[in-house]
C-alpha cells in the first residue's frame, strides 16, 4: 500500500515539473537584478555636474556672491533633537541607498546664484511640479509625516500597491560635517519671496483703511496661494526680489 502511495510521475509530467522549474529560477533571477539595480547608487562623480561625494565638492556647488549674502553651507538652524525623518515609498524620486545614503532626484542645480537657488526652492515646494531638484524634503515631527506625508502618498495618482513604505532617520549634525546644507524651508521661503512685505502688509493695510472708513474691504487679486492670486503675485515678484536687492 506504501508503495501505490507514492507519487509517480509518468514522461510527460516529468518534462512539466522540470519546465516548472526552469520558469521558477528564471523569476527568481530576474527579481535578483531587479533587486540588485534598485539598490546600485547613482554614480557620484564630481566632473560634468554628478552627484558631489566630499564636503569641498558641496562647498564648490554652493559658492558665489549668493552665499556671501545669505549662507547655506553654514545655515544650519533647527529645533529638536537634530534628527530629521523622510518616509518614501517605490514612487518616491529621492531614494535612499543601501549603505550610500538619500540620493536628490537630479544631481546638479545653479546654487551659486540668487536666481538658480529660488528656482529650485520654487519647484521643490511646488506640489504639482513634475521637474525633478537636487533638494531633499525631510521632517522634524513626527505627527507631521503621519498626518501629512502618508496621506499625500495615498492621495497619488498611482499609488503603489501594498505598503512599502520605508521610514528613514537622518542625523543632521552629520550632514553638516559632511558639508551637505540643512535648510529651514520656511526661512528660505521669507528670504526668497519676502510674503509679508509683498502680501501681508499691504492687504493688512488696506483691511485697516477699509474698516476704519466703514468700506467691505475686497481683496485684490485673491490670495497669492490660491490659483486665482498665481497672477498677482508673479506680477508681484520683480517688484519684491528688486527690494529685497535694495535692503542687501
Amino acid at each position: 500500500m506504501a508503495e501505490l502511495a507514492t507519487p509517480i510521475l509518468n514522461a510527460s509530467d516529468r518534462l512539466t515539473f522540470e519546465y516548472g522549474v526552469q520558469v521558477i529560477k528564471a523569476i527568481a533571477k530576474v527579481l535578483a537584478e531587479r533587486y540588485a539595480k534598485q539598490q546600485k547608487p547613482p554614480k557620484r562623480k564630481v566632473k560634468n555636474g554628478k552627484y558631489p561625494v566630499t564636503k569641498a565638492d558641496f562647498l564648490e556647488k554652493l559658492k558665489g556672491t549668493e552665499e556671501d549674502l545669505h549662507p547655506w553651507a553654514t545655515a544650519m538652524n533647527l529645533p529638536g533633537d537634530f534628527l530629521l525623518r523622510r518616509v518614501t515609498d517605490g514612487s518616491s524620486k529621492a531614494r535612499r541607498y543601501h549603505r550610500r545614503g538619500i540620493f536628490s532626484q537630479i544631481s546638479d542645480s545653479d546654487f551659486t546664484t540668487r536666481q538658480g537657488r529660488h528656482d529650485s526652492i520654487d519647484k521643490h515646494l511646488n506640489y504639482s511640479n513634475r521637474e525633478g531638484t537636487a533638494i531633499i524634503s525631510l521632517t522634524g515631527s513626527a505627527k507631521d509625516f503621519v498626518e501629512d506625508r502618508i496621506r499625500r502618498q495615498d492621495r497619488r495618482l498611482k499609488p503603489e500597491k501594498g505598503d512599502n513604505r520605508e521610514l528613514t532617520y537622518v542625523n543632521t549634525l552629520s550632514l553638516e560635517a559632511d558639508g551637505v546644507p540643512v535648510l529651514l524651508a520656511e526661512d528660505e521661503v521669507r528670504y526668497f519671496y519676502d510674503w509679508e512685505k509683498a502680501i501681508v502688509f499691504p492687504a493688512f493695510q488696506k483691511h485697516e483703511l477699509a474698516r476704519k472708513e466703514g468700506r467691505k474691504y475686497v481683496p485684490n487679486g485673491g490670495c497669492a496661494c490660491c490659483p486665482h492670486g498665481l497672477k498677482a503675485m508673479n506680477a508681484l515678484k520683480p517688484r519684491v526680489e528688486a527690494d529685497a536687492e535694495k535692503e542687501q
